[in-house]
């Protein structure tokens, strides 16, 4: 399984589900919490690595697309000066850059499509261990409540007070928001992520649009040239 998919399938875990068939829930989540921070480390590492990629990818992009265009002007002033062969040689290399601009483009917008997703799934990963660690958090808090009850009850012999039973109902209330600011922790978090993935995406749209209307420019002044 590839890490983007490794991830997502770790950012579905259903938590309580995980806490309901594990004899020791403690030790799940704790195994849990593990999983996720070693994939974690390994898609930091390919967030970066994808970065150089989508970054080297870009430059030699740009590096083709003015070649192309500086091959254009030589033509132009080669046809000025009647150096017909010169111009069609100059024709010949600008056709290479644009067809090398194309090509890298294709690759280019996919790798940024890849860097965008990975870095949501990072992202989201980010905010599911989180969550993952509220629930510890609020289990731990849950077992420690429960050893105190039975403490006093074993001491007291009699019950509790009215006064140690409201104070055990803020307890298991402040436990109760716990539990709920982890449910919202990571929800919170991927909607925030996807609002960012919309507008990578949107600004990736844009990029291509102006590069190909900066291409038909350059064809319809060859044709009227022609």
């Amino acid at each position: 399984m590839g890490l983007l998919e490794r991830i997502k399938a770790l950012v579905k875990a259903n938590v309580n589900e995980v806490l309901r068939q594990a004899e020791d829930p403690e030790q799940a989540l704790d195994n849990l919490i593990r999983t996720m921070e070693e994939d974690l480390a390994e898609a930091r590492a390919g967030v970066a690595a994808a970065a150089r990629d989508e970054r080297k990818l870009r430059d030699t992009h740009e590096q083709s697309r003015q070649e192309a265009a500086t091959m254009l002007k030589r033509a132009e002033q080669a046809v000025a000066v009647g150096n017909d062969e010169l111009a069609r040689e100059a024709l010949r290399r600008r056709r290479k850059g644009v067809g090398t601009a194309e090509a890298v483009r294709e690759q280019w917008e996919t790798e940024s499509r890849t860097l965008a997703e990975l870095r949501a799934n990072l992202a989201v990963l980010e905010a599911k261990i989180e969550q993952v660690r509220r629930k510890r958090e609020a289990l731990l808090a849950r077992r420690r409540l429960a050893r105190v009850r039975r403490d006093l009850q074993e001491t007291s012999g009699v019950g509790r007070s009215a006064t140690t039973e409201q104070t055990f109902n803020r307890l298991s209330d402040r436990i109760d928001d716990l539990e709920a600011e982890a449910e919202a922790y990571a929800e919170l978090a991927l909607r925030d992520v996807q609002t960012q993935v919309a507008r990578l995406d949107l600004e990736q749209l844009e990029t291509a649009t102006d590069i190909e209307a900066e291409l038909q420019g350059i064809k319809d002044r060859l044709r009227k040239q022609g």
